[in-house]
């Protein structure tokens, strides 16, 4: 769960990985009563969460970009 404003919803789905809440107090607590009232929906989020950190943000992905980033610049002696 995080603030639907700085950026997070770049890395949470809304619905699928995670909970994104408007930055008040209210929705906070109406996100966090719906998650205690349904266990299983928080299970399949954190599920689905852990599978789309492991396909876009493990080494592999990051090592792939800095590969990508670099094979175009310039070699100096």
């Amino acid at each position: 769960m995080a603030c639907i404003e700085g950026g997070q919803s770049d890395v949470i789905q809304a619905g699928k990985t995670g909970w994104l809440v408007q930055p008040n107090v209210d929705d906070l607590l109406i996100s966090l009563q719906a998650i205690l009232n349904n266990l299983g929906e928080l299970a399949r989020r954190g599920a689905a969460a852990e599978q789309y950190a492991s396909n876009n943000f493990g080494f592999r992905n990051f090592e792939e970009a800095i590969k990508k980033t670099t094979q175009n610049l310039p070699l100096q002696a």
